[in-house]
């Protein structure tokens, strides 16, 4: 389970939104399983090939957690011999970076750049994903993508397919195309198909949900920390405003103009009350 310090909003799985079921075949919903791209040996020439190609330039705090974890937790998990990669990992893939990087300006390049860290190909994990929701929403229902001879091919392999986080969270985005709820039960359910522990699964869901308030907490307090800061700098601007009046008013009276001079005269007090007749 990949850990992100409270500083910066664990990745999370939004609900995924819906998506309307396109006239496609029963066909294949999971293959296109290839042997493992081409991936770095280590963690440390994973961030280099990343830095590589985002530039030297800073990720920011927040998202470079994010990055740091992506990065490493992959590595480790494509060294494997049993790993192999599919639209699963793809999905899962894209489904990450759409949570994590929502807010970040340069979306696309830090998506391009994981992938290059990783030794992946960009447009094809895209493809893939894209690919894999349509075709998990053409299934109709759950019970036709679990009888599917694509999932059963992933669930009958050499060896089980490798867990990964990233698989994981392809997992579960699959889960609402096809109207199924992330729960214990779909999660045994789903791992008992694919012959696979549902344990790592269930740990990984519910460091999610907890993961989408703690990052729904985070925008929370970025958003009053800026709201803070215009209002200061409102007050600011108000109070340079104010002081810059009076000492033009202040300079017009040296020079003469009499009707731009304050009274500093104090005013009288007011006359005593009438006393009750």
């Amino acid at each position: 389970m990949m850990l992100l310090a409270l500083s910066a909003p664990a990745l999370v799985l939004p609900t995924t939104p819906s998506f309307s079921r396109p006239a496609v075949g029963r066909a294949s919903l999971l293959t296109m399983q290839v042997d493992a791209p081409t991936a770095p040996k280590t963690v440390g020439d994973a961030k280099t090939a990343f830095q590589a190609s985002y530039g030297n330039r800073p990720v920011g705090m927040m998202l470079q957690s994010f990055v740091n974890e992506l990065l490493s937790s992959n590595v480790l998990a494509m060294a494997s011999p049993t790993f192999k990669y599919n639209r699963v990992f793809a999905l899962g893939f894209t489904t990450l970076c759409d949570t994590f990087l929502d807010t970040a300006a340069n979306d696309a390049e830090l998506r391009k750049s994981l992938c290059d860290g990783l030794g992946l190909d960009a447009a094809r994990i895209e493809r893939d994903a894209a690919d894999l929701k349509a075709a998990a929403a053409a299934a109709g229902s759950e019970e036709a993508l679990l009888a599917s001879a694509d999932f059963a091919e992933l669930a009958n392999a050499a060896s089980p397919p490798k867990y990964t986080y990233t698989f994981g969270a392809g997992l579960l985005a699959m889960m609402p195309l096809v109207d199924v709820e992330v729960n214990d039960a779909s999660i045994e359910k789903w791992s008992a198909a694919l012959k696979m522990s549902p344990n790592r699964l269930s740990k990984d869901w519910k460091f999610f949900e907890s993961s989408q308030e703690k990052m729904a907490e985070g925008k929370q307090m970025m958003m009053e920390m800026a709201a803070s800061a215009k209002r200061k700098e409102a007050a600011k601007l108000k109070e340079d405003a104010e002081k810059a009046a009076k000492e033009a008013a202040a300079a017009e009276c040296d020079a003469g103009d009499e009707a731009k001079c304050e009274d500093d005269t104090p005013a009288p007090p007011p006359p005593p009350a009438a006393p009750p007749p």
